[in-house]
């Protein structure tokens, strides 16, 4: 469409006019859990502004609407999040009516350490998984030796692991929209997720005792496991192995930080999680431990004796 430019009509368009148009038109390249995401938040936090003009919208209005989610004790991360979707709603707005927007300001976010296990926690709860192994040990197995995503994990099928390696060619999610949830299939979170990575040898031996039809984390009764739950029995495990502050995607961050320890590159350990570019990989999952950088400086200092 060309835009309207007249003055009149942008005094008309309210913010909920905008948005409206706005999902609708994105909805046709985004996926089902980005829209919903999306819809959450201006749900959740924006539709306070739903009958204000976008012609009356400017940095005082988004100032107060930042002040009252600070409020809120929001983290700056989660109120950065809620003024982006606030941002393209008004720049779709500018550039369908032609209507004068406000520069937004984001909040500094601090620098926060990903949380992964030390090799002591690892050991412990490698020991516990294999212990009483069922299906769901034996995900969270493949997840710590591969750092695959818990949605790629339970959308992974039998048939995607052949040949000792692992095809990663889908992801599932838990959507919500208009009060109705459900679990979909599709394709992973970027080009660059859709990768192949080899079968940890240490899991062999549990490839033939669970290998059958179907979705990898099944059992009888349970044609597949849904992400919140396999997160769900991860919190079990992390109780009774007593690990404190982790979630399923510590799990991912593990695997980084032991490859990087490892002496493994930073190029494949970003192919290997699945990401376009190292600098994300060095950014925001790979971590050196203590230990690590004790070695560094026992190195440097023997090459100056």
């Amino acid at each position: 469409k060309s835009p309207i430019k007249t003055e009149q009509y942008n005094e008309k368009v309210t913010l909920h006019n905008a948005y409206s148009l706005w999902i609708e038109n994105i909805s046709k390249d985004c996926k089902p859990n980005t829209i919903a995401k999306y819809e959450r938040i201006y749900r959740n936090h924006i539709s306070c502004l739903d009958n204000y003009p976008i012609a009356n919208i400017d940095c005082f209005t988004v100032n107060a609407l930042t002040l009252n989610l600070t409020e809120k004790r929001l983290s700056n991360k989660t109120i950065n999040d809620i003024l982006l979707v606030l941002n393209m709603i008004l720049k779709y707005a500018a550039e369908e009516y032609a209507a004068d927007i406000p520069k937004i300001k984001y909040l500094k976010e601090d620098r926060k350490e990903p949380r992964y296990l030390s090799l002591c926690e690892q050991k412990r709860l490698v020991y516990y998984l294999k212990k009483n192994m069922d299906i769901h040990k034996f995900g969270t197995l493949l997840a710590m030796f591969t750092g695959i995503r818990i949605g790629e994990l339970c959308a992974l099928r039998w048939e995607d692991i052949k040949d000792n390696s692992i095809a990663i060619n889908k992801t599932m999610t838990r959507v919500c929209n208009n009060g109705k949830s459900e679990v979909i299939i599709s394709s992973p979170k970027s080009e660059s997720s859709v990768r192949i990575i080899p079968f940890p040898p240490e899991l062999s031996c549990y490839y033939s005792q669970f290998c059958k039809n179907g979705y990898v984390l099944s059992k009888e009764g349970l044609a597949f496991t849904e992400p919140r739950y396999m997160q769900m029995k991860f919190e079990k495990y992390a109780k009774e192995c007593d690990l404190k502050n982790v979630t399923f995607h510590t799990l991912r961050h593990t695997f980084a930080t032991r490859c990087i320890e490892a002496g493994v590159d930073a190029k494949t350990v970003s192919e290997l999680l699945g990401h376009s570019d190292t600098k994300i990989t060095l950014n925001r999952y790979v971590h050196s431990s203590f230990e690590l950088k004790q070695n560094s400086i026992e190195k440097m200092q023997k090459l100056l004796a």
